[in-house]
């Protein structure tokens, strides 16, 4: 049997990350790592590790998110998402930027508005 939970990441208005826990298991356990300014590194379940990197004033620049069989890399500086399979294949993916109305497409020829 497979147990899924899900993590939620609230940003509050006073830009600190509270993690917010669901479990279906008693012995699921999730482990925060955090940098010295108490923002969130990683998060690790054993299955999915999120990490986290941040610019010199706070903002976050970088997403990585590694298990379940893929990767992804989301740089939220140039709106770059990059996705591979186990085998590290690259597949398709597409992201939406949030308060711009635009919808990007990632091809072989780079992104594409779509």
């Amino acid at each position: 049997m497979k147990i899924f939970f899900k993590t939620l990441i609230v940003l509050t208005f006073i830009l600190q990350i509270t993690p917010i826990n669901f479990s279906h298991s008693a012995t699921t356990t999730i482990d925060y790592t955090y940098d010295d300014l108490n923002r969130l590194e990683n998060s690790d379940d054993n299955s999915i590790t999120h990490t986290f990197t941040y610019d010199e004033v706070g903002n976050i620049t970088s997403k990585k998110v590694v298990g379940s069989g893929s990767t992804s890399n989301i740089n939220f500086n140039n709106y770059s998402v990059e996705n591979y399979d186990q085998p590290g294949n690259n597949f398709p993916s597409t992201a939406t930027i949030e308060n711009q109305g635009l919808a990007l497409r990632i091809s072989g020829n780079g992104w594409r508005k779509i």
